[in-house]
């Protein structure tokens, strides 16, 4: 009886491999994006992914009335997987400590 590829070598081997195929596969847009490595990619994914959420929101909170630091710090904050302080969401979002002040007191009323 044959063994599964994957029963023949190790876990690393078998990622190793998989990144390879992955590399001949993907033709990149951008040379910076051919030097990351699958971890960096992976994050880069997640920061994209992030941003086109935030805008979302930002986008939401508009139809709302509401301001845009309101959707910022909305989208931030759900896409975050743990709670945020109010100066990490300054540092993230590269705003103003008033307007994340304001921002965050409109959420608070909700």
């Amino acid at each position: 009886m044959l063994q599964p590829f994957c029963a023949s070598i190790s876990h690393t081997q078998n990622l190793t491999k998989f990144h390879f195929f992955l590399k001949l596969l993907i033709v990149p847009e951008n040379p910076e994006i051919a030097e990351l490595s699958p971890p960096a990619l992976d994050i880069k994914a997640r920061h994209e992914i992030e941003v086109e959420g935030i805008d979302y929101f930002v986008r939401f909170m508009g139809v709302l009335g509401l301001p845009r630091s309101v959707g910022e710090i909305y989208g931030l904050l759900y896409f975050s997987s743990e709670p945020l302080s109010m100066d990490a969401i300054v540092k993230r979002l590269g705003m103003s400590l008033g307007s994340a002040s304001q921002g965050l007191r409109t959420l608070r009323s909700f």
